[in-house]
């Protein structure tokens, strides 16, 4: 999947289930999973789920990974 964001050292609003994967270090599936669950906050655009920003800083903790993963690993 191609990230939300294109734009070199911009940060994207949302994040795919692969790109949050990445970046948590867990499958694709898990956090699929944890959408479905509504256990992380997501909303499903077509067939595709995408986690806000702001959900994704507090999974990753850490504002400094997020910008530097930037949507791509």
């Amino acid at each position: 999947m191609r990230p939300v964001c294109h734009d070199v050292g911009v940060t994207p609003a949302l994040y795919t289930p692969e790109e949050l994967a990445r970046l948590l270090r867990v499958s694709e599936e898990t956090i699929r999973r944890k959408c479905r669950k509504k256990e992380i906050e997501a909303r499903k655009l077509g067939r595709v789920w995408r986690i806000p920003r702001e959900e994704a800083l507090k999974l990753v903790g850490d504002e400094a990974a997020l910008q530097q993963a930037g949507g791509r690993a």
